[in-house]
């Protein structure tokens, strides 16, 4: 295979805009469009790699699986071992669980799967997660667990075919992305069908470029790089990639790889010394510089500095080199050593993976070791969980009632849990508080989903609420129920919803009545008294995560946080107005930023507890504070009289 300079310097130009989006720098907004270059420039190099050796009758998948063991695992295993002690000192037992759950899925290049089921790569959380950014090798080594055999399969029929073949496929992939990140952007953006149009791009070029070469065109290879810097600079997180509009980098780099080649402009700039140094080390680069990112924000209280963080960037180039010199090249060149030392180094790899693995397993089942910290930090970061228990997601597919796993005790009083994930994070207090009492508590929560049968957030996770809540209410229509607790994100879904069809975001009066109605009649549907969780104020900072980033900088627990409740009002008036239109005389509303709330603040920590966990969803603590507002108690006191029956005891009531 002919050298070619200008492609390691293509891929430099894919590595830095990643470096620097994930440093924040606005500038690089789209930088992320990275990732897609570097599918094109491996799918490209890769199949070329493998026709040549079907050409020459020398394949072996044996040795194809090999070389990309050597290429890929060895500064991949260096960089997950040097992330454990700085996850050690510096991660809360919830992010330590995390780190070792992620730590397997990279050893079993399943991570993609891992953090599609666990978080969105544009969460804010995303921005502590030391690994987010081995998914997309995971993509890769899934790709080509497949591709070598569907190309041998196909070799025999011809180049024609095959081009025919992987343009069909590629079509199909991206047809399929376009359509899964309007209803799962998530899945669309970490899983391996929607980004193996990426790859098979490079693969076609492959297949154009086999033992020949194109005319060298200035102006479209000159195309080609102003179509990778415009989604560089323009694209934004959220851009629906890798949809249709993922074509803009990714054939802007297939162009640069058909029609750059030397003795064009761009074949020259990106053959320069510079380029071509930063797209050789620029495999270890990018492994190395999130866990530089995560671990900087992870230590520090207020977030790294600019300044720090373009510190940290050319900290990334470095070690990168100093990677790529020690460790990528040596285990290259593996081929020209002794059989004895292969076995040796093999031997060590394999010991090195297993330790990697064990570790991870202990991290796991541990709970993220919280016995690493003092008691009042321990005790902090574990009250400070919020549970996600049955709580469904519209990933998991259709749920069908009942789900036994969500029905909690046994009697004749049946209450059930409607709601999201902020009525899930209120769920184990309700439990708790109906406990050792004649009471069955049905939990019917399901992430983004708010209690009304028509209203759909225009979010594309919402996709299975419409469906849900209907059968929801169906469900508990046919058993019958004695008293409905609903909570929701009231301002998210008050300020982005559809409503058949229209959207509302910016409400009138009439569209706030047709929510309200909606709301309204589904509760009424019930024909039960119901209990609605008002809004209660909401962070634009991850409290647990801020908490301990106190801890961990300043060797002390954090005392105040707080937002003002002039804003809390403010930023929930579309909530409140259109949930003070519900009024039907069953409906009780407990107001519950009186839990969190004097007349100037709103408190997130009390008394050394965290109220919230992340941004929105309720400790127990904070979900006890709400429980025991004198407006829920005294509401579920008259409920319980009215059906005859009485507390078993007046303890399980406090504020009355």
């Amino acid at each position: 295979m002919r050298y070619r300079p200008e492609i390691d310097g293509l891929r430099a130009v894919a590595v830095l805009p990643v470096m620097f989006f994930h440093a924040g720098f606005t500038t690089f907004r789209g930088g992320f469009v990275g990732v897609d270059v570097f599918f094109v420039i491996s799918g490209y190099l890769i199949t070329t790699i493998v026709m040549g050796d079907l050409a020459e009758g020398r394949f072996s998948l044996a040795q194809f699986y090999a070389r990309r063991a050597r290429r890929i695992l060895p500064a991949l295993f260096v960089i997950v071992t040097a992330c454990i002690p700085f996850a050690w000192l510096w991660m809360t037992p919830d992010q330590f669980e995390a780190f070792g759950e992620s730590v397997i899925a990279v050893l079993l290049f399943v991570s993609n799967i891992h953090f599609w089921q666990e978080s969105g790569y544009f969460a804010a959380a995303a921005d502590l997660m030391p690994l987010l950014h081995t998914w997309s090798l995971a993509v890769e080594e899934q790709f080509y667990m497949i591709f070598p055999l569907l190309l041998i399969v196909a070799w025999r029929l011809g180049r024609t075919v095959i081009f025919g073949l992987f343009l069909l496929l590629a079509t199909v992939s991206l047809v399929w992305a376009e359509m899964q990140w309007h209803f799962a952007p998530p899945a669309s953006f970490f899983l391996s069908h929607t980004r193996a149009w990426e790859l098979l791009i490079g693969s076609l070029c492959a297949l154009v470029l086999f033992k020949r070469s194109l005319p060298a065109n200035n102006w479209l290879a000159g195309l080609g790089l102003a179509m990778i810097v415009a989604a560089i600079t323009k694209f934004a997180p959220w851009t629906e990639i890798p949809g249709i509009k993922g074509l803009v980098p990714v054939l802007g780099a297939a162009l640069i790889i058909l029609f750059g080649s030397p003795g064009t402009q761009v074949a020259r700039l990106l053959s320069m010394r510079g380029f071509v140094g930063i797209g050789l080390i620029s495999y270890s680069t990018y492994l190395w510089h999130q866990p530089l990112f995560a671990f900087a924000r992870l230590r520090s209280a207020e977030g790294p500095s600019p300044v720090v963080l373009l510190a940290l960037c050319a900290a990334s180039l470095f070690l990168g080199w100093i990677t790529w010199w020690l460790v990528e090249i040596p285990w290259r060149r593996r081929g020209n050593v002794s059989l004895r030392s292969q076995k040796v180094s093999s031997a060590a790899a394999a010991a090195l993976a297993v330790a990697l693995f064990g570790f991870g397993v202990s991290a796991a089942v541990t709970n993220g070791l919280p016995q690493r910290f003092p008691d009042g930090p321990r005790q902090q970061f574990t009250e400070g969980r919020w549970s996600r228990n049955c709580l469904f997601q519209a990933r998991g597919g259709r749920v069908d009632f009942p789900t036994e796993e969500c029905i909690f005790g046994e009697g004749s009083f049946k209450i059930a849990i409607l709601g999201d994930s902020i009525a899930a994070s209120l769920a184990p207090a309700v439990i708790d508080r109906f406990r050792d009492m004649d009471v069955e508590i049905h939990q019917l929560t399901h992430g983004m989903c708010m209690p009304a049968v028509r209203t759909i957030a225009t979010t594309p996770l919402a996709v299975a609420c419409a469906d849900y809540t209907e059968r929801a209410v169906q469900y508990l229509e046919e058993m019958g129920v004695d008293l409905v607790v609903t909570a929701a994100s009231w301002p998210d879904f008050g300020q982005s919803t559809l409503y058949d069809g229209q959207s509302i975001s910016d409400m009138t009066n009439a569209q706030r009545d047709l929510v309200a109605d909606d709301i309204e009649s589904t509760l009424k549907r019930l024909d039960a008294p119901v209990l609605m969780i008002m809004p209660y104020p909401h962070a634009d900072f991850w409290i647990l995560d801020t908490a301990a980033r106190h801890y961990l900088s300043d060797g002390e627990l954090i005392k105040e946080l707080a937002v003002p409740l002039e804003q809390f009002m403010a930023e929930n008036a579309v909530a409140l107005d259109v949930l003070s239109r519900v009024e039907d005389v069953n409906i009780a509303k407990v107001f519950a930023h009186e839990a969190m709330c004097d007349s100037e603040q709103c408190y997130f920590l009390q008394d050394q507890k965290l109220i919230l966990s992340d941004n929105q969803h309720l400790t127990r603590y904070g979900a006890e504070k709400i429980l025991a507002l004198p407006s829920f108690n005294h509401a579920v006191t008259n409920i319980f009289h009215d059906a005859g029956r009485i507390p078993a005891s007046r303890e399980n009531w406090a504020s009355d």
